[in-house]
C-alpha cells in the first residue's frame, strides 16, 4: 500500500473490492503494532482463576489417605479414592454448590496436572487352600482348646478378687 502512495488504500478498495478497514488493520500488523482486541486474553479462563482454592481442596481430600500397595512390592503410595468420590466430597464436605464444581473429567485432568495418576491396583488375593495348612491350623486350634481348659481349672470363677 505504501508503494501506491497517497490514496492507495482507496484505490485497493475500489479496484480490488477489499475492505478498507481490513487494509488498515493489516498495515498496523505489518508495522508490528499490537493487534486489535488483545487476542491472547480472549477465551475461557482457567479453572484456577474462577475458583482459586479448588486445587488446595483437591489436595486436602486426597493427601490424608495414602496407603502402600497391598503387595508391598513398591514404595509408591496410592489413595483408594476415585474422581467421583473427590467430586462427592467437595460437594458434601467442602460445601461447594453443584454449579460451582467442574465436571468429573475436569477434576481428573486437574488432578493429573497436580501429579496424581489414576490406576487400577490389584487387590491382594486370598491364599489357596492347602491340605497341609488346614491340618496345621486344626492342630493349633486343638492345642488352644487344651490350653484354655487348663487355665480354667486354675483360675477361680470370681477372678475379680485377684485384681
Amino acid at each position: 500500500m505504501d508503494r501506491l502512495g497517497r490514496g492507495g488504500q482507496r484505490f485497493a478498495k475500489r479496484e480490488l473490492k477489499w475492505c478498507r478497514s481490513a487494509i488498515q488493520k493489516g498495515k498496523r500488523e505489518l508495522d508490528e503494532e499490537k493487534p486489535e482486541g488483545h487476542l491472547s486474553a480472549r477465551g475461557r479462563k482457567k479453572l484456577e482463576i474462577h475458583s482459586p482454592y479448588l486445587l488446595k481442596n483437591y489436595r486436602s481430600i486426597i493427601l490424608p489417605i495414602p496407603h502402600t500397595a497391598p503387595n508391598f512390592r513398591s514404595e509408591l503410595l496410592y489413595s483408594p479414592i476415585t474422581v467421583k468420590e473427590v467430586h462427592r466430597r467437595l460437594k458434601d464436605d467442602k460445601d461447594y454448590s453443584p454449579e460451582d464444581l467442574p465436571c468429573i473429567r475436569t477434576i481428573s485432568t486437574k488432578l493429573k496436572d497436580l501429579g496424581f495418576r489414576w490406576r487400577r491396583v490389584q487387590k491382594t488375593k486370598p491364599l489357596k487352600k492347602n491340605p497341609e495348612t488346614d491340618a496345621t491350623l486344626e492342630e493349633l486350634h486343638q492345642c488352644n482348646k487344651v490350653i484354655i481348659m487348663k487355665i480354667r481349672r486354675f483360675v477361680p470363677l470370681d477372678y475379680k478378687e485377684l485384681f
